[in-house]
């Protein structure tokens, strides 16, 4: 994982998401397509990234009330502008949303699983506010960091080849 950023500055619109990977069990909120990336890619894929520190609140409400998750987690940038964003969007959510700051020296969630010893110390929170320590495969290993979204996006490639290939019969 590199802490190159590949999304437009400014963006505002949609939610960053992967709707097959929301789980009832827990939601994970955090700051733009890059952090959803990073919390995906490190094995927690029931997570969403807001297009900016204060957009998407009906959006993810909206969402919240399809989904009904058992904890909500909002995890922002680790400036004023995010951690306010943060607050209003828990202020906004129909459910008791917990707020999980990060360490001081660190500004997002990307930068945090960056160094093994600050991922380590996310996915012990984590696991303590949700209450779970299991993730989509099973396990509570995370995925390698440079090859876990590669591996979901081949075995989601693969089930969509497979399908056409039974469609084409």
């Amino acid at each position: 994982m590199t802490d190159a950023k590949f999304s437009e500055r400014g963006f505002r619109v949609g939610l960053f998401f992967c709707p097959t990977d929301l789980m009832p069990t827990y939601l994970l909120v955090v700051e733009g397509a890059s952090d959803a990336a990073a919390m995906i890619d490190v094995g927690y894929p029931s997570v969403i990234g807001r297009a900016n520190c204060s957009g998407n609140v009906s959006q993810v409400v909206s969402l919240y009330r399809r989904l009904k998750p058992a904890s909500v987690v909002v995890i922002p940038d680790n400036d004023v502008p995010g951690i306010d964003g943060a607050n209003r969007l828990i202020e906004a959510l129909p459910c008791e949303a917990n707020l999980l700051l990060l360490p001081d020296t660190i500004k997002d969630v990307r930068e945090c699983i960056i160094a093994k010893e600050n991922a380590e110390w996310l996915a012990g929170r984590i696991g303590i506010i949700t209450n779970t320590k299991t993730f989509k495969n099973g396990s509570n290993e995370h995925v390698h960091p440079q090859k876990g979204l590669y591996a979901h996006l081949e075995k989601f490639i693969d089930e969509i080849e497979n399908r056409s290939s039974m469609l084409a019969r």
